[in-house]
């Protein structure tokens, strides 16, 4: 892991469900009513905002202006969370980054 690397994991970038919640949250919508909106099933919906499903690139171009949150925000923020999650498993088992 580079030093970059090490030094943006230690903030802790955080799960994207904790954004989705605070952010329903603030405008008093349910995980029904946000699946409702997007037009995706209450599962899919629920599965990505507890963190067991990914957040898609035209997921987060449905739900971005329903939130009131920058699409790109959201996913730059699950994109750096894995890459934390990847470069900490590659460190703890000695595995080289390949250029």
């Amino acid at each position: 892991m580079t030093q970059l690397q090490k030094k943006r994991c230690q903030r802790n970038p955080g799960y994207i469900g904790a954004l989705l919640r605070q952010a329903l949250d603030e405008r008093d919508l349910t995980i029904a009513e946000l699946a409702r909106l997007a037009e995706v099933t209450y599962e899919h919906m629920h599965g990505v905002v507890s963190n067991r499903q990914p957040l898609s690139i035209p997921l987060a171009l449905k739900i971005g202006p329903i939130l009131e949150v920058d699409p790109m925000d959201l996913l730059r923020q699950q994109l750096e969370l894995k890459v934390c999650d990847v470069s900490k498993k590659m460190a703890s088992r000695g595995t080289p980054p390949r250029p």
